[in-house]
């Protein structure tokens, strides 16, 4: 094969293969993980860190669809066209970080007025909360920056590297609280 010809694409039954372990691979890291956090952080840490997760992934819609929306642009793109690729991707990452900046504004703003209601945080915790707070408001970029590339990596159909890229960062995001808090600490602000 000449190296300006195409590569031959997966056929739809490997990419669904492919797709189907990749999300079903994170599933025993969850059960492995979630009795030690439990045990090293207890209930209460780990139902706060659990709403942290749900609330990031909730927020994750900022994104108004523009990671679909650049799948499909990137895909209709031919490879050779940069120029063209390299303007939806400049615009399709300013679009996430001005949404990703706002989303973690609001969740930083909304985690500071939730812990002054005194309702939703056991007292015990609001110290670590409201330490922790910047680091949660970080992740909802990192959470939208991630999907874009995501977006842009299965817009080429290379399912494989896309998934490979989102189990082991979903292990790394189970797996590294764990460990800071079985041997550093297991308040939430660590």
């Amino acid at each position: 094969m000449k190296s300006d010809e195409p590569k031959p694409r997966r056929g739809l039954h490997v990419n669904f293969a492919v797709n189907l372990i990749g999300a079903v691979a994170p599933i025993p890291i969850f059960i492995l993980t979630v009795p030690v956090y439990i045990h090293h952080m207890g209930d209460a840490r780990y139902g706060v860190l659990s709403l942290i997760w749900i609330m990031i992934g909730y927020l994750a819609f900022l994104d108004l669809g523009l990671a679909p929306a650049t799948i499909n642009a990137m895909a209709r793109l031919k490879l050779d066209d940069r120029r063209e690729r390299a303007q939806v991707l400049i615009s399709a990452f300013s679009i996430n970080i001005l949404m990703a900046l706002i989303g973690g504004i609001a969740i930083y703003s909304i985690g500071l007025l939730l812990l002054a209601s005194g309702k939703n945080v056991p007292v015990e915790l609001e110290g670590e909360v409201r330490a922790a707070m910047p680091w949660i408001a970080t992740l909802l970029p990192l959470v939208l920056l991630s999907n874009a590339t995501i977006g842009v990596i299965e817009a080429r159909e290379n399912f494989l590297l896309a998934n490979v890229l989102q189990v082991g960062s979903t292990i790394f995001g189970q797996v590294a609280p764990v460990i800071c808090a079985v041997f550093v600490s297991n308040e939430l602000s660590a």
